[in-house]
């Protein structure tokens, strides 16, 4: 018998490091020819995800996938907040640091899934498994490798009626995954459209939503007016469809037996509904935590990147771009940037002409996520300039809008949804893409708080460990409970039920997808895009969401408003 047989209360008294070096040995051996589960965490920045992702691989003998986007690019550990090697714990982490910054924007969702599809059958052989746990807040990458179908060519046909309707076509095959090693991806294509259809785009990026509703109405009913990348690839589509039309209309006329059918223009749907691991069965387990907790942590985590030396890195990134950019700062071998090669980078920043960013402005991609913008105003100030009082201010100003966005992304991710709003436990996104599917082709989403374990940990005098029995009593055995049950049953006879915490949570039952049928001639018939005048013109291209919004208490409270404001307009004689 051993320690955990004679002792099962170890587990509300022993430290986490030490309760997952019992189980290795003890409980957890696998046989050939078995595969585990796959295992996505996933949750708000500042969670404690990775945290729970290293203690389960240590447990379950698994290896780390990373699912944070900018964490993919090498360098600039602190602004990508990347886990560090003691952190770690010698559990192996894939995918992370393996893109250059300067052309990284050239690696997309696809070659992302690609890899990590690779990386999964690698991990999980059945000579020899291993739990493949996926962790990181882009939840658009865990859904793309958790579901086989998600982002899947459909072609869009436009009928009488001007109804889109989706046909599936054949899957592509798949780009080719990269190699793990941090190396220039010259292998993979520009994303770029030939400059006489770019030319042919409106110059007003606010008027294309009115160019692709002249091409193809149906189309635009599908998009929102304000996604630009959006509504211009559709354009350059159709506008790519078009020239092969003209062309094959031109063949038709000299050579009619060389002409073949086009095909319909192709967009990608954002629904899934065929899970990519479905013997056994994949699961996400989703850390929470009241708004209020996470707040004043992540400001704490802000200013702790900037004691660990962030202004640094943001410098070194600098002079990166200088090199690779700007011959000047080349043929001087700079270290530190004058004011002159500072504007420049700036410039080509501010311009959309940095490679990190591609095409497209620095409000997207890597410098946004590491605080490039905010801290602007700082790093143009040269090294000796920078212990003044009015550098002082500005580096002070820059930390709190740093952080400012950073709980504003918070905020997006952990907002609570409408269909659930007097406990605020179901949060949008994880309602609209992992709950709300058919029950066939659901993942089980099982969620932990982790609100009591932040709080705690915030204190000044809470000792580390009974910071660390918190976390092993609310958030780890809980975990260790739902991998349990999700094992094939020759591996849970291997870990007997006496060595467990107390049953796990549930997981949430997918919620029914109905669209609502609007009644003849109510403010919610008609086809998108749907327009609420009340509310400042907000728009909706999704008939539920809309109707979810007609019935939200920010609509009805401005509704009522209005009114009161109409009523005193007309019973006072003055404004009549």
């Amino acid at each position: 018998m051993n320690s955990l047989q004679r002792n099962p209360k170890i587990y509300l008294c022993a430290s986490t490091t030490s309760l997952l070096r019992y189980i290795i040995p003890t409980a957890f051996s696998l046989s050939p020819s078995m595969r585990l589960p796959v295992v996505a965490v996933c949750g708000a920045t500042g969670t404690g995800k990775s945290k729970l992702a290293i203690d389960l691989a240590l447990a379950f003998n698994g290896e780390v996938l990373n699912a944070d986007a900018v964490q993919l690019y090498k360098g600039l550990e602190i602004a990508t907040n990347k886990v560090t090697e003691a952190e770690m714990q010698g559990v192996k982490h894939h995918l992370l640091g393996i893109l250059d910054p300067r052309d990284g924007f050239r690696y997309n969702v696809h070659h992302y899934r690609a890899d990590c599809w690779s990386l999964i059958d690698r991990i999980n052989f059945p000579d020899s498994p291993r739990l493949p746990i996926i962790v990181g807040g882009t939840h658009y990458y865990i859904e793309a490798v958790l579901w086989k179908d998600f982002l899947q060519a459909r072609t869009i046909v436009s009928d009488s009626k001007d109804t889109p309707s989706a046909i599936p076509v054949a899957e592509k095959r798949e780009p080719e995954p990269v190699k793990e090693q941090s190396k220039p991806l010259e292998h993979l294509p520009h994303r770029s459209w030939p400059e006489e259809l770019m030319r042919e785009l409106p110059p007003n990026p606010q008027d294309y939503y009115a160019f692709l509703w002249n091409m193809d109405e149906a189309a635009a009913r599908c998009l929102h007016p304000n996604d630009t990348r959006k509504l211009q690839q559709a354009i350059l589509s159709r506008l790519a469809t078009k020239k092969q039309l003209q062309t094959q209309s031109q063949l038709e006329m000299l050579r009619p037996e060389l002409s073949s059918p086009l095909p319909a223009p192709e967009i990608s749907t954002n629904r899934s509904y065929s899970p990519k691991y479905a013997d056994p069965q994949s699961l996400i387990i989703w850390l929470d935590c009241d708004p209020d907790v996470l707040k004043p942590r992540l400001d704490q985590r802000i200013q702790e990147m900037v004691k660990r030396g962030l202004i640094a890195e943001l410098d070194r990134f600098l002079c990166s771009a200088a090199t690779s950019l700007i011959p000047a700062a080349v043929t001087t071998g700079k270290t530190v940037l004058d004011d002159t090669v500072k504007s420049e980078i700036f410039r080509l920043a501010n311009d959309g002409l940095l490679p990190s960013v591609g095409a497209e402005h620095w409000c997207r991609g890597i410098l946004q996520s590491i605080g490039f913008k905010e801290f602007e105003l700082y790093l143009r100030l040269p090294e000796e300039k920078r212990q003044s009082d009015d550098a002082k201010r500005l580096l002070s100003a820059a930390i709190e809008r740093m952080q400012f966005a950073t709980r504003q992304y918070a905020r997006r991710q952990v907002s609570c949804h409408q269909l659930y709003p007097t406990h605020c436990l179901l949060r949008s996104w994880i309602v609209k893409r992992f709950l709300q599917r058919p029950a066939e082709g659901a993942i089980p989403v099982y969620r932990l708080d982790v609100t009591n374990v932040l709080r705690r940990s915030d204190l000044p005098d809470t000792a580390a460990t009974s910071q660390e029995e918190l976390w092993a009593h609310e958030v780890l055995q809980p975990a260790l409970r739902i991998l349990r049950s999700n094992l094939p049953l020759t591996l849970r006879a291997k870990w007997p039920d006496d060595q467990l915490p107390p049953p796990a949570p549930e997981p949430f039952q997918p919620v029914a997808v109905v669209p609502p049928v609007p009644s003849e001639g109510t403010e919610t018939g008609g086809l998108p895009p749907y327009v609420c005048a009340a509310c400042n013109g907000r728009i909706f291209v999704d008939r539920q969401q809309w109707q979810i919004h007609l019935h939200s208490r920010l609509h009805k409270k401005r509704i009522s408003s209005l009114r009161k404001k109409s009523a005193t307009v007309l019973s006072d004689p003055v404004l009549t």
